[in-house]
């Protein structure tokens, strides 16, 4: 299903957080960008939680603004903190939410495959069973999208594994998933990227096309320096970092770091690198 936002805009109490948000793709959809970039706000947007103050929002042919009931019943939002009811058992909690969404599952299997236990109250339970849980949760409905904010956040690597299980398993479903995340071996698993920027998008592309490119600017957190020795640095600022990348070794490069941003570099970065030499 392809999601087509056309200057979307989104504000509150008269602070802009989308000022222009435009892209279509289909697939499993990554969107990047640091924190206040607006990627939270997008999200719940798609979602249908929040009405966007402009701006056009099409699901193939729905259009969500204007038919958000349409749209709602072939998504699912699993949120950045889950929402859980906190004195129920995990069981009580897929039984609860299974019966919201109209739908027959077997909880114990459900629990049983996401490794989360039953006996105690979900008050209880530590935030990466809770996020394990919330995951679970929003696939009951084995929905036609699938939209996630930052998913991988507190799970292990068990978990992180059952995550990247789900999101192939939509991808070849031809399903379309959206999610935000800093991971950048999270990021790997999509189809097509969109990258924030104090509400804008300044970066999109497709996967395949970006590893199979020249060269790339990555914005990373400066803590991660140590481990960019062989890299051409570009640009320090606050705290983090601009590295030139070369897009056909971009995974093996980066591996696990935290990525800020993406983009194409600016013909002065080329040209003060090309000096350095």
């Amino acid at each position: 299903m392809n999601i087509i936002c056309e200057n979307i805009q989104k504000s509150f109490s008269g602070k802009t957080v989308l000022k222009s948000v435009s892209f279509s793709a289909s697939g499993c959809v990554a969107v990047v960008g640091e924190n206040g970039a607006g990627k939270t706000t997008l999200l719940k947007i798609l979602a249908t939680i929040l009405k966007p103050d402009k701006g056009l929002l099409r699901f193939d042919e729905i259009d969500v603004v204007r038919s958000p009931e349409k749209a709602r019943k072939l998504l699912s939002f699993c949120p950045e903190t889950p929402i859980l009811i906190e004195e129920l058992t995990p069981l009580e909690n897929i039984k609860f939410f299974a019966k919201t969404k109209n739908v027959k599952v077997n909880a114990l299997d459900i629990l049983e495959e996401y490794n989360v236990p039953n006996n105690l109250p979900v008050k209880k339970l530590s935030k990466g069973l809770k996020k394990r849980l919330s995951i679970a949760i929003s696939t009951l409905s084995n929905p036609e999208i699938l939209i996630m904010d930052e998913p991988a956040d507190e799970l292990d690597e068990f978990s992180r594994t059952k995550l990247y299980e789900i999101l192939s398993r939509f991808k070849n479903q031809g399903k379309t998933v959206i999610f935000t995340s800093h991971r950048y071996d999270d990021i790997l698993l999509a189809d097509y990227l969109v990258c924030l920027k104090d509400g804008t998008v300044v970066f999109q592309e497709e996967m395949s096309t970006l590893f199979a490119s020249n060269m790339y600017v990555i914005t990373l957190e400066a803590e991660t320096e140590k481990h960019l020795s062989n890299l051409p640095f570009l640009s320090r600022f606050d705290n983090k970092i601009n590295i030139l990348v070369d897009g056909a070794n971009l995974a093996e490069i980066l591996g696990k770091m935290k990525i800020i941003s993406i983009r194409k570099p600016f013909a002065y970065e080329l040209l003060s690198l090309k000096n350095k030499k």
